[in-house]
């Protein structure tokens, strides 16, 4: 007979093996930790869905409003690269890989639209109607057709009707986002470790030895080898690297990849453009010596692993299964029908986990819904690189950075900060970037690591930002603190015009038209667009290429105003600051625009554009402008002061004589 101790015994012996069996059959749950979320992080968690919705409406309320407004209204959206019109509905794709594809015809004579690249999220409306049809992702676009995958069912299209095209980052990126927040990320947050320690909900650990890698490039200089040995260190959480302009933030990118792929780790590198996604593939390639020709499966960008599907041996038998699903359809076999979309969707993620197993590195927007499904294909990265994370918000970077260990934010608080057009959403502080945050929260964990020498500018043209928004810390490397346009051009030595930095004042002309001028929802100055045409021509005469020179303004009405005046045939930029980081020129045109009596500067009170527009130039900054105005605010009276004891302030006396 067993005693009552052995009974209990057995009884828990019989208990865990059962818990053992179900915990094998179903999965056990891991318990939730004990996280104790500081309440104004949890509140913020909370809101940002609504913000995310506040700013959809607010971006679609602006697009009908110029569709509403008048036929200069649906020009200026055009003229912008904001809109494609014309478009007729051609057919129907049904592409084993991408799934339904709807093709349009256009009528357009040219197609250099910049906010048009395949990848973009775009909504769809009637030509001429505010009303929205659908919504997708921009996936072709040719001299005739474009190709758009739509990301939800829609009424049918009109054979004879006409269509207009917006990119509509603002809304269908964001919707997912506010969906993944709301459903997902509100309810899992305590899984993310990143998420916690960004909010105070882990200690943010202070580590003051980072071990320098062996393998490291030795021709990088000691801030940026500073920065990629932190960058390195796995007992860091966060690594926030601020790149000034010019500091060779993107090549610091590039050897941390390097070096986090030597330790066998798996790295997602993401960035809120296409164009900066390029840049970082184009700079880690040239470091790991990979050839642009070259198939090198450890590197790839995220859609292009997508495209990869048609070449994987499996893709004859996906590709029968689709025309069967057709072929079911047509036939009206719902249930062989849906068992054949079964069966096609696990083969299709079978050959895209085999895909994406191969990758050690993968590259991708900020705001893609590729970065969703990575779980789903059993690709986990050890460490999430966010290259201009300033111009990040803080929502958008959630679907990365919860899906690794480590992150690492590359950029700089102090240049352009994340575009939020919504009144609601910037008071509720959605425009500031997690880095920013992070730079600001944590001053004292030893996380924020700067680089401090940059190798774009002459040192005259560096010097006001480097005092006013970086503590006066940035170098001028060797090779580049004495260039100037005399180097590339026939200006002599003695000319007025030499200078690397110039301030055309335009006070000393006293003429009504170099006052500002108030256009439709923008500024124009035409007294300034024609000194701009002036000096550009003056340039172009002394042997400058134009491809050396950029027009930078704040305000789309005067670079419109500048490109009707210049000949645009020539290869020269002409564009607003927001569009123009990350581009440099040799010589950099500004033009203030604005010019009244109440001593309004406007879009230049957020200070980090004059920033922006001045470390665009490498040889000379020229500053076209009222020194009245710049003299009536605390931080522009500080660059006149710099025009006045380091550079060369010029008035019609020299147009006159010299242009």
């Amino acid at each position: 007979m067993l005693s009552s101790r052995k009974v209990l015994n057995l009884f828990k012996k019989d208990l865990f093996a059962n818990v053992r069996n179900a915990s094998s059959k179903k999965g056990l749950r891991k318990p939730k930790r004990a996280i104790a979320l500081p309440p104004q992080y949890l509140t913020q968690l909370k809101l940002w869905p609504e913000l995310l919705q506040e700013e959809i409406n607010y971006a679609d309320q602006k697009i009908a409003e110029k569709l509403d407004e008048s036929t200069k209204g649906m020009e200026q959206l055009g003229e912008r690269g904001l809109m494609l019109s014309f478009l007729k509905y051609s057919h129907i794709n049904n592409c084993p890989v991408k799934g339904k594809i709807t093709v349009f015809q256009h009528q357009e004579k040219s197609y250099t639209l910049p906010k048009f690249r395949i990848g973009t999220p775009v909504m769809l409306c009637p030509l001429g109607k505010s009303e929205k049809v659908a919504e997708g992702i921009m996936m072709t676009l040719n001299s005739q057709e474009l190709q758009v995958k739509f990301t939800k069912k829609f009424a049918d299209f009109q054979p004879h009707a006409k269509y207009c095209l917006f990119p509509s980052n603002h809304t269908g990126s964001s919707h997912s986002l506010k969906n993944y927040i709301k459903n997902d990320f509100s309810e899992s947050f305590h899984k993310s470790d990143l998420f916690l320690y960004s909010c105070r909900g882990l200690p943010m650990p202070s580590i003051h030895n980072d071990k320098v890698h062996p393998n490291i490039d030795t021709t990088l200089d000691q801030s940026q080898r500073r920065a990629v040995a932190a960058a390195l260190n796995n007992k860091r959480p966060f690594v926030c690297i601020r790149g000034p302009p010019g500091t060779g933030k993107t090549r610091v990118i590039a050897e941390i990849v390097r070096l986090l792929t030597q330790k066998r780790q798996k790295v997602l590198v993401c960035a809120p453009t296409h164009v900066a996604v390029q840049n970082a593939i184009d700079k880690t390639m040239s470091v790991m010596n990979i050839d642009e020709t070259e198939e090198d499966e450890a590197v790839e960008r995220i859609e292009e692993i997508t495209n990869a599907l048609s070449h994987h041996d499996e893709y004859f038998e996906l590709e029968n299964i689709m025309e069967e699903i057709v072929e079911a359809k047509k036939q009206g076999y719902s249930d062989v029908y849906q068992q054949l979309q079964k069966k096609a969707a696990r083969l299709k993620r079978k050959i895209l986990s085999e895909l994406h197993t191969k990758r050690d590195v993968i590259f991708s927007t900020i705001g893609s819904s590729a970065i969703y499904m990575l779980e789903n294909y059993t690709w986990h990265p050890d460490v999430v690189i966010i290259d201009e994370a300033g111009q990040c918000t803080e929502p958008s970077v959630l679907p990365a950075i919860s899906r690794a260990r480590r992150c690492v934010l590359v950029g700089d608080e102090m240049q352009l900060p994340p575009v939020v057009l919504s009144p609601k959403a910037k008071d509720a502080k959605l425009h500031v970037s997690l880095l920013e945050r992070l730079v600001n929260e944590f001053p004292n964990n030893n996380i924020v690591f700067q680089l401090n020498v940059q190798y774009r500018m002459n040192k005259e043209i560096m010097r006001w930002s480097s005092n006013q928004f970086y503590n006066s810390t940035l170098v001028a490397a060797e090779n580049v603190s004495e260039i100037s346009v005399k180097d590339i051009s026939n200006i002599s030595e003695d000319h007025p015009a030499i200078k690397p930095f110039l301030l055309i004042n335009t006070d000393s002309f006293r003429e009504p038209k170099y006052n500002e001028r108030r256009a439709f929802d923008s500024y124009e100055n035409s007294g300034e667009a024609g000194l701009v045409t002036m000096y550009v021509k003056f340039l172009l005469n002394q042997g400058i290429d134009s491809s050396r020179i950029g027009v930078i303004t704040p305000y789309f009405g005067q670079a419109r105003v500048i490109k009707r005046m210049l000949d645009l045939s020539e290869n020269l930029l002409v564009s607003s600051v927001d569009a123009f980081q990350g581009n440099e020129k040799d010589v950099i045109i500004f033009s203030l625009v604005r010019n009244n009596r109440k001593n309004q500067i406007g879009f230049l009170r957020d200070y980090r554009r004059l920033n922006v527009a001045i470390t665009r130039a490498k040889r000379q900054f020229v500053l076209i402008g009222s020194a009245e105005m710049l003299q009536s605010d605390k931080m522009m009276k500080s660059l006149f002061q710099d025009f006045k004891q380091h550079g060369e302030i010029l008035g019609s006396t020299f147009v006159n004589n010299y242009l």
